[in-house]
């Protein structure tokens, strides 16, 4: 799943991942109503785009995780800098034995593929 409220990157990274075979990648641009539509245990991977209007994507995964959404899903941000993955580790501590947990913006689509392979298939550092 892409989350980013651009639709031109977040179409731009769904039909690249299609192409280069990942399927079934639903895209969201809206973030209150991905939380409403979003079913549990959906996904490999949630993509989400730290900077968006209306609820970022800091605050769309803690509601994520209060709704319990998200188990058994892989959650990677997106970033355009503002943010390191230290800063997403000290606010999400669950995610610390995840490897890649930022992805940072501008990407090329064969760049984001090896990222999200990396995200699917890491082992968690013990």
């Amino acid at each position: 799943m892409i989350l980013d409220d651009e639709e031109d990157i977040a179409l731009l990274f769904k039909e690249g991942l299609e192409i280069m075979g990942f399927y079934n990648v639903v895209v969201y641009n809206d973030p209150i109503k991905a939380l409403y539509e979003i079913k549990s245990n959906t996904y490999d991977v949630i993509l989400i785009d730290i900077v968006m209007p209306n609820m970022n994507g800091l605050e769309f995964y803690t509601n994520l995780k209060k709704m319990e959404k998200e188990s058994g899903s892989k959650v990677c941000f997106f970033s355009a800098g503002e943010f390191s993955e230290d800063n997403i580790r000290s606010m999400f501590p669950n995610l610390k034995n995840q490897k890649t947990i930022l992805i940072h913006k501008p990407i090329r689509i064969k760049e984001l593929l090896i990222k999200i392979d990396e995200i699917i298939y890491e082992k968690a550092e013990i």
